[in-house]
This record gives C-alpha cells, sequence and structure tokens, in this order.
C-alpha cells in the first residue's frame, strides 16, 4: 500500500510527506525539476531576506525527509541524469529508490522518421504546435527562438495554447508572431 504524494507546491511538498511518514503509510514522491529544493533556491535569489531564508529552510528539510520518502518518480532519462542524479548526489537517496521516467521524446526516433520523408516545398506553410503550460523552462524556449525559426522558415507559422506560468503573457507571444489559442 502506497500513499501518494504529487509534491510540486511548497510548504506541501516538503510538510505532508512527514505528516504521512508519522502515521506509518508509505510514500510514493513526484517530483518535476522545475519543483525541486533547488527551484526555490534560485527563485529567492531575486527577491528579499525572507523568501531567501523559506528557500533555505525547504531546502534542509527535503534533505531531512528525501531520504525517507519510500519511491521517488522523476522525469529523467534513467536513474542517474536529471533530477535523479541530485537526488543520489545530494539528498542521499538510494538508487532503489529512484524510479527515472523518461519525458516521452525519443529524439533518434523522430530523426528516423522525418528522414524517410521526402523534402518538404520551400512554398508550403509549415505548423509548428505547443499545447501545455507555456512558462520559463516549460514551453517559452520557442517563443525565444520564434524569431530564428520564422527567419530560416519564412512560411513557419508558430501556434500555442494553454496556460501561462511566471509572468508570462499572450503578449510575450504577440511580440513573437506566435498564435496563441487560449487553454485547451
Amino acid at each position: 500500500n502506497f500513499q501518494a504524494i504529487y509534491t510540486w507546491q511548497w510548504p506541501f511538498f516538503i510538510f505532508i510527506p512527514i505528516l504521512v511518514k508519522l502515521s506509518g503509510k508509505k510514500i510514493v514522491s513526484c517530483i518535476e525539476s522545475q519543483h525541486s529544493p533547488y527551484y526555490y533556491l534560485d527563485a529567492a535569489k531575486s527577491r528579499g531576506f525572507i523568501w531567501k531564508f523559506l528557500a533555505r529552510v525547504i531546502f534542509i528539510m527535503a534533505k531531512l525527509i528525501y531520504p525517507r520518502i519510500d519511491l521517488h518518480v522523476v522525469m529523467a532519462h534513467h536513474s542517474k541524469h536529471g533530477l535523479a542524479k541530485l537526488l543520489l548526489q545530494n539528498f542521499r537517496v538510494k538508487i532503489d529508490k529512484i524510479f527515472a521516467l523518461p519525458n516521452g521524446v525519443d529524439l533518434q526516433l523522430i530523426k528516423e522518421l522525418v528522414s524517410k520523408f521526402p523534402k518538404r516545398p520551400l512554398n508550403k506553410e509549415l505548423i509548428i504546435g505547443y499545447i501545455g503550460s507555456i512558462g520559463h523552462g516549460k514551453g517559452y524556449e520557442l517563443v525565444e527562438i520564434a524569431g530564428k525559426i520564422k527567419e530560416k522558415i519564412p512560411n513557419a507559422r508558430i501556434v500555442m495554447a494553454g496556460y501561462f506560468r511566471q509572468g508570462i503573457s499572450e503578449k510575450d507571444l504577440e511580440k513573437a508572431g506566435i498564435e496563441y489559442q487560449g487553454i485547451l
């Protein structure tokens, strides 16, 4: 019997596991890299003393509780990569308590599939789409390179849908020449 905990919002990502552990149940923790304790340390750098102090407390508490969690499910290519590597090296989590879940994008497979298609005519419109949350580290990279894409492929059309995070707005997409379809 596992008590599943999806850990992404502070302070819950640290306090709920402590309470569940005290109840004697097992814990599965699912951590996204942008919500790891390092995210809070980085976010606090540009803020005041209180934010820095809270981020430090969260980080220390994570160091104490993470080794006691029964299973960590993390987005990583394998158990010694990305966030899984951080858990191993910086939080003393044993490798048998880490389940690496690949992101789902197999670049080699995509290259093989693309190589089988005939070359696209230069005058045909190319539609590039993105659906998901839009923020730094989550889709915003497409916004940042939209100008370069349109420079190299003038008939490219970039379309995005999803909710905005971390101070990003529809105006940012408009400036980059991206069509916004709202929240699906």
